[in-house]
């Protein structure tokens, strides 16, 4: 029963969904190995150090744990201060960069605004060349050689891992689940949502013949959408829309005007379809493909009703079973008329 266009399009959109999951999973694997030491600190918080020691480090990197606390006799001010500015004026300060010493160097801290605390927690970071630029201009010559090359940042060395982790934590769970949905796709082809689209495993016995025979034979292309005699499919990455030009009841263009700051830029064009189950089918293109598809679509099934307008929007939110009645009424007298004629 699967060996069909139907059949074909599903393998498609799970073999999409599977890999485009497992390339992002690789993705989280690889950023979370790349922040392996900064989110193994994050998680096991600071740890305790003798002041002295981190006197005799050459660089932040030379400890595993740089998330540290320590406690000093005092700390100074630098004169240095993280600040915003907006038309050249200071409008809030940001952070103090303090100095302490430990042992014979002085460490340079980045401390919330009047801070004096002795009890310091935080990371230990490369000492960027804006703050020792700036401390440089602060500090006396004798005292610019004690600075150790790096610095205590208690402000926001966590951060980065919030930031990990609000992106991660969601990214990972939405490779989980789509993940879950692909291997219930798989198993089980009945319960892609191509095959929900059209009305389920008995339409897919009843049409997926026709419709295997019908892409096979080819039909109209406007863009990546094929309308045949009796379908309209609409390929896209993860899945396919397809629609039975007998299940159509609306039909209209849907432009939309795009603008930025007030300034027009341009115009998208779509085919908008509606089905009688209450599904909705959009072909984007170029106006003249949209303009062709519809009147094909009305050639094809004269008693679709087209255009777009707040009454029809109206009917069709308020009452639909009003609506596909009387396009059913429209369709029993056009196939009549249509008999009668041959007759």
């Amino acid at each position: 029963m699967w060996e069909n266009f139907i059949g074909r399009q599903i393998r498609r959109a799970n073999r999409n969904l599977l890999l485009t999951n497992l390339v992002l999973l690789g993705i989280i694997a690889a950023v979370a190995f790349s922040q392996y030491r900064y989110l193994n600190n994050w998680f096991r918080g600071t740890a305790a150090i003798d002041p002295a020691a981190i006197a005799q480090l050459q660089s932040a990197d030379d400890l595993q744990r740089n998330f540290v606390k320590f406690d000093v006799k005092e700390v100074f001010p630098s004169g240095f201060q993280e600040v915003e500015q907006e038309n050249g004026k200071t409008t809030s300060v940001k952070a103090d960069y303090l100095l302490a010493w430990v042992a014979n160097r002085a460490l340079v801290l980045k401390a919330k605004p009047n801070s004096t605390n002795t009890h310091l927690e935080g990371a230990l970071v490369p000492l960027t060349k804006e703050v020792q630029d700036g401390l440089k201009q602060e500090l006396p010559p004798e005292r610019q050689n004690v600075l150790l090359p790096f610095m205590l940042d208690t402000v926001d060395y966590r951060d980065d891992g919030y930031w990990l982790l609000g992106i991660g934590i969601p990214l990972l769970a939405l490779c989980i689940w789509n993940l879950a949905k692909w291997s219930q796709r798989t198993s089980d082809f009945a319960s892609h949502p191509i095959v929900k689209m059209i009305g389920g495993e008995p339409a897919v016995i009843q049409y997926g013949q026709q419709l295997d025979m019908e892409m096979t034979a080819g039909g109209e292309k406007f863009g990546a959408t094929t309308l045949t005699q009796n379908w309209v499919v609409v390929p896209f990455f993860f899945g396919a829309h397809l629609a039975r030009l007998d299940d159509m009841v609306w039909v209209y263009k849907k432009i939309t005007k795009h603008s930025v700051n007030f300034i027009p830029t341009g115009k998208t064009y779509a085919a908008t379809l509606w089905s009688r189950t209450g599904k909705m089918t959009s072909v984007a293109g170029k106006e003249a493909q949209v303009d062709k598809l519809l009147a094909t679509v009305a050639s094809r099934a004269p008693w679709v009703v087209g255009g777009f307008s707040a009454e029809l929007e109206k009917a069709w939110q308020k009452d639909r079973a009003g609506f596909i009645a009387a396009v059913d009424q429209r369709r029993a007298a056009a196939k009549g008329a249509v008999m009668s004629a041959k007759a």
